[in-house]
């Protein structure tokens, strides 16, 4: 199985190139992104979940919430990861939109 940087790269270069592809490849495309996607978002669970462990830490350590919150945002790994995830998923989420909007564009015109 390819990753979803691959698929991502293929997607724009068709669109930038204005090529034709069958609704079936964007199709293919969107089932693959999909797949991926539940990786994602396992990753992003876990790493949301060690971030907000980090929370906890810091104010069983004696700091307020938004204090912690604030210590933990600034210097965590775990929450600059969970973010970098946050963000893949929303443009996972569109880009998978947008290949059951080509497929039936293409198939429109075909």
């Amino acid at each position: 199985m390819r990753n979803i940087k691959t698929i991502l790269t293929e997607m724009k270069n068709v669109v930038a190139n204005k090529q034709t592809v069958s609704p079936i490849q964007w199709i293919d495309w969107g089932l693959e992104l999909n797949i991926l996607w539940q990786d994602l978002k396992i990753e992003m669970t876990k790493y949301e979940m060690l971030y907000k462990a980090e929370i906890v830490k810091e104010i069983e350590e004696g700091a307020k919430i938004s204090q912690a919150k604030l210590v933990v945002e600034s210097k965590s790994e775990n929450y600059k990861t969970y973010k970098y995830l946050t963000g893949r998923d929303k443009l996972i989420s569109e880009f998978i939109m947008l290949a059951k909007k080509r497929a039936q564009r293409e198939e429109d015109f075909s």
